[in-house]
């Protein structure tokens, strides 16, 4: 029958093949159907058009399955609705909606007592508060599901939770354990030749190599991501892969790369209709222009990315964003407005980019005169990024932080004889950061940084760093 034929298909993710089947069924059988049958079918109709990343048809299919379920009183046919509409909820960035969805879902998969069905949920669960800024809540969730796959001995449920961990503690600047989680959860997903998901794993690879600097070897998992994903042609994929891409050009220095890529996602992400890859994608091309000093476009595309991760509830792009914005602000010379700009930033706080936004938020009250609370961000900043490293060494960011910080702080000093050895101290942290990242970018950026303190150092304190710190 066509039915069957397109279950066959859908479960081979055959997906075009699983549409054509499932319409076919739908219309031959249109009058013997009742509405606990049609559910059913709309909803593996919906699950073929969720497959091909159409998420227009299958959100409508969804979402009459689901009423035409609820109408039979079908809980297996409701559970699979929702999770489906759930899954584009999230994917879209509508995360207080998915939330809802999720939440509802999981009180039935617990009650017709579905271990896998749990753990599914408990995973989206996990990525709609770690995106909404509540990353421990989200690892609960991550170890709730992980517990469960490894019940059940589902080992693509377990090595998908091994990687969003591995993201997860991407954020929290935990290198060394986020490669644990993603080398982990790359060696299970080749044991069963699950290629879906090793393209998330070889992203998780590529970002935390990022993250330390090593930008060359995180393009190489960036490509060989980019390579299986050709042959799985998932768009959501490639709209993230393309954004992250962006981010690891820009701090190459490879600002035409960078732009592309963040062009090419944006693009995408309007064709397939996802809000979060759109405000990532913004986001990017707003940072890009930055490094173009193309501050009209920059503010531009900044703005949108703000606007939109704000209206779905993605805290981190919004932070990001934010972050960029009070840069841009603050290189322009419109002081006001940078300040709001970051305090705006730092109340989501992020441990990967406290001690930066710290930093920033100094340099942006020390400019406007501020000296006292300058040094207390300033002392915060230091204090950020001290506690980053010592989870792990090579977090370049942190380390150039911990250098502006002490600049600002020996030019806020009141005693002049306690200026020196601020700078002395700051010279030692460019010179770490430098030995694990002096990229084009990376030094462009930071230097930006520093020579926003350049108006308030009438004593010439800051030659001896500028003279390191020196863009090439």
């Amino acid at each position: 029958s066509a039915a069957g034929a397109g279950h066959r298909a859908l479960n081979l993710s055959f997906f075009g093949d699983g549409v054509d089947y499932f319409t076919r069924a739908l219309e031959r059988l249109d009058a013997l159907l009742d509405n606990y049958e049609r559910a059913g079918l709309l909803c593996r109709l919906a699950e073929s058009y969720d497959g091909l990343s159409d998420y227009t048809h299958a959100v409508s299919l969804y979402r009459q399955s689901l009423t035409l379920a609820r109408a039979a009183q079908n809980d297996d046919i409701i559970r699979a609705a929702l999770t489906g509409l759930s899954s584009i909820t999230l994917n879209q960035g509508r995360y207080t909606e998915a939330v809802q969805q999720l939440e509802e879902c999981l009180g039935l998969y617990r009650a017709s007592g579905d271990l896998q069905g749990q753990a599914r949920v408990l995973n989206r669960l996990g990525i709609a508060y770690e995106y909404q800024g509540q990353i421990e809540r989200g690892i609960t969730f991550y170890e709730q599901a992980l517990a469960l796959y490894r019940q059940t001995g589902d080992q693509r449920g377990e090595g998908l939770m091994l990687g969003n961990l591995s993201d997860t503690y991407i954020t929290l600047g935990q290198i060394e354990l986020a490669l644990q989680y993603a080398q982990a959860a790359l060696a299970l997903h080749r044991a069963i030749n699950y290629r879906r998901n090793q393209i998330y794993d070889l992203l998780h690879l590529a970002d935390a190599y990022a993250h330390i600097g090593q930008f060359a070897l995180a393009l190489e998992y960036f490509h060989q991501a980019q390579e299986i994903n050709r042959s799985v042609n998932e768009r959501l994929v490639a709209c993230l892969l393309l954004n992250n891409l962006s981010l690891t050009y820009a701090n190459m220095g490879k600002t035409g790369d960078a732009l592309d890529s963040a062009g090419r996602a944006l693009l995408l992400a309007v064709e397939i209709g996802t809000h979060f890859g759109e405000a990532y994608a913004l986001r990017m091309l707003g940072a890009a222009y930055i490094l173009l000093e193309d501050l009209t476009k920059a503010e531009e595309n900044l703005v949108e990315a703000v606007r939109i991760a704000d209206s779905i509830g993605h805290a981190f792009i919004a932070h990001s964003a934010r972050l960029d914005l009070a840069r841009l602000y603050l290189h322009a010379g419109l002081l006001e407005r940078a300040l709001k700009t970051i305090v705006r930033a730092r109340q989501t706080l992020y441990p990967a980019t406290n001690h930066l936004a710290a930093a920033l938020h100094g340099i942006t009250l020390a400019r406007m005169g501020r000296m006292e609370a300058a040094q207390d961000a300033f002392y915060l900043a230091m204090a950020y990024a001290e506690a980053q490293l010592a989870q792990c060494a090579e977090l370049y960011e942190a380390r150039y932080a911990h250098g502006l910080a002490l600049v600002g702080l020996a030019l806020c000093a009141e005693v002049a004889e306690a200026r020196a050895p601020f700078i002395q101290r700051a010279l030692e942290s460019f010179q770490a950061a430098l030995a694990v990242s002096d990229a084009d970018g990376v030094l462009e950026k930071m230097s930006d940084l520093l020579e926003e303190l350049a108006p308030i150092d009438s004593g010439g304190l800051m030659a001896p760093v500028r003279g390191l710190l020196t863009w090439r």
